[in-house]
C-alpha cells in the first residue's frame, strides 16, 4: 500500500471512530442546573456509553406532574413499570414522525413510584417476578406522538400509537422474541389486558390513564 493511500485510509478510519464516539455517548449534559436531573449516575455513565441503542433520558418532575399528577388531565396516558425492571436500558424510537425521544419522554424519577399489594402484584405478574419494586413512571411531552419502546436486553417491545384526545383512547401492541414475555394492565381489575406469554404478537385499544408495563420469564 502506498503512503498516500495509507494516509487516506487512516483518515477514513479516524472519521468513522469519531462519528461513532459522538453517537454512542448516551449520557447528556444538562444545560439548566436544577431544572432536570439525569437518570444515570456516574456508574451508569461509564457502563452505557458503549451502547448506542440505549436512549438517554432525563428526570423532569415538573413536566411529569403537569401530565400525571393528581390535578392532571384524566385522558392523558401515563406509564409505570412493574417489577425489578427500570427504563435505564430501554430504547425509545419514534414510529410515525422523526422525533428526539430523549426530549419527548418525561421521567418521574429513578426511584420506586410505590408498591402494589403483594396479592395484586402476584396476580398481575405471577410468582416468577419480584413485585416489591415499581420502576420509574414516565409520560409523553405530546400524547399524540407514536413510539416504540424496546427492552433491548429482554427481547420485548411495546408500541403506542393512534391516541385520541377526545376519548383518551390509544392502541398498544406488544411483541416478544420468545424467551421473555411483556404484558400491560390498565388498572381496571387485576388481570393483564395484553400478554405475549401465549401470543408473541398481540395488540388492543385501551382507554385508561395509567398503564402498567411488566416483563416475565
Amino acid at each position: 500500500m502506498t503512503r498516500p493511500l495509507q494516509c487516506l485510509t487512516s483518515l477514513v478510519v479516524l472519521a468513522l471512530v469519531l462519528s461513532q464516539s459522538g453517537h454512542c455517548a448516551v449520557v447528556k449534559q444538562l444545560s439548566t442546573p436544577g431544572s432536570k436531573t439525569s437518570l444515570y449516575g456516574r456508574s451508569w455513565e461509564s457502563l452505557l456509553r458503549g451502547f448506542c441503542y440505549i436512549t438517554p433520558l432525563d428526570i423532569n418532575e415538573v413536566e411529569y406532574e403537569k401530565r400525571c399528577g393528581e390535578k392532571s388531565d384524566s385522558k392523558w396516558p401515563c406509564f409505570k413499570g412493574l417489577g425489578k425492571y427500570t427504563f435505564a436500558d430501554v430504547k425509545f424510537e419514534p414510529w410515525l414522525e422523526p422525533l428526539d425521544m430523549s426530549k419527548e419522554i418525561l421521567l418521574m424519577d429513578d426511584e420506586a413510584t410505590g408498591k402494589l399489594p403483594d396479592q395484586e402484584c402476584e396476580l398481575l405478574a405471577g410468582p416468577l417476578l419480584t413485585c416489591s419494586i415499581l420502576s420509574s413512571a414516565f409520560t409523553l411531552r405530546n400524547a399524540s406522538d407514536a413510539f416504540t419502546m424496546w427492552f433491548v436486553f429482554d427481547g420485548v417491545r411495546l408500541r403506542y400509537y393512534d391516541y385520541d384526545d377526545k376519548t383518551g383512547c390509544y392502541k398498544i401492541e406488544l411483541k416478544s422474541k420468545g424467551y421473555r414475555s411483556i404484558f400491560v394492565s390498565d388498572g381496571n381489575g387485576k388481570d393483564r389486558d395484553l400478554d405475549t406469554q401465549k401470543h408473541l404478537e398481540t395488540g388492543t385499544q385501551l382507554c385508561s390513564k395509567w398503564i402498567t408495563v411488566g416483563i416475565r420469564m
